[in-house]
């Protein structure tokens, strides 16, 4: 799986370039939508890695997907959060890599393990432990301080992102018209 890409049963966020991350769900419009976008930004290579977890049968089943349903605005903007909530937690289950070189996952609870670790390395009173990355791959006698830093990193990678999604919230609820709506597109 692409490492910007978070793909589930029910939906998926992908990043295409040219118009950046987008969420899609697996019901019979968001495939056609998904491969579509794909075909248009020359990605059908990740158009075939979300069909290889989705399968051929759609799991979500849209009121009535030979029509389609009128919204209110309201609901485009309740959706164009669920939208950004998707893409958000997918940004951060995903990882970065740190000045140090080490790749790493910054969610809450990734962030809060490293603090309990530095704590439990504190409490020893020891200069070196292990980190271990967001491959699963462990780096034994790294320096506390470095430690500190990448932790450091992680929280403000964290606090970037929860900013920008708090900004683009503002902007969803802030619409006041369908094509200002369309217009925002979430890119972490």
């Amino acid at each position: 799986m692409g490492i910007n890409n978070y793909i589930v049963k029910d939906e998926c966020s992908v990043v295409l370039e040219g118009i950046g991350r987008r969420g899609y769900v697996n019901s019979n419009y968001g495939r056609s939508e998904l491969r579509k976008d794909c075909e248009e930004h020359n990605a059908l290579d990740i158009y075939d890695e979300v069909m290889e977890v989705w399968g051929d049968t759609p799991t979500v089943v849209e009121v009535d997907e030979d029509e389609p349903e009128v919204k209110s605005f309201d609901q485009l903007k309740k959706d164009k959060l669920v939208e950004l909530n998707s893409v958000f937690n997918a940004t951060v289950n995903g990882s970065f890599v740190t000045t140090e070189g080490y790749k790493m996952q910054f969610n809450t609870d990734d962030a809060v393990k490293m603090f309990g670790a530095i704590q439990v390395l504190e409490d020893l009173e020891v200069d070196s432990g292990y980190i271990t990355d967001a491959d699963d791959v462990a780096h034994y006698d790294v320096n506390i301080d470095t430690i500190k830093s990448v932790y450091r990193q992680m929280l403000k990678k964290y606090a970037e992102c929860h900013l920008k999604k708090q900004r683009y919230r503002d902007s969803v609820n802030s619409a006041e018209t369908i094509d200002e709506l369309n217009a925002i597109v979430f890119q972490f």
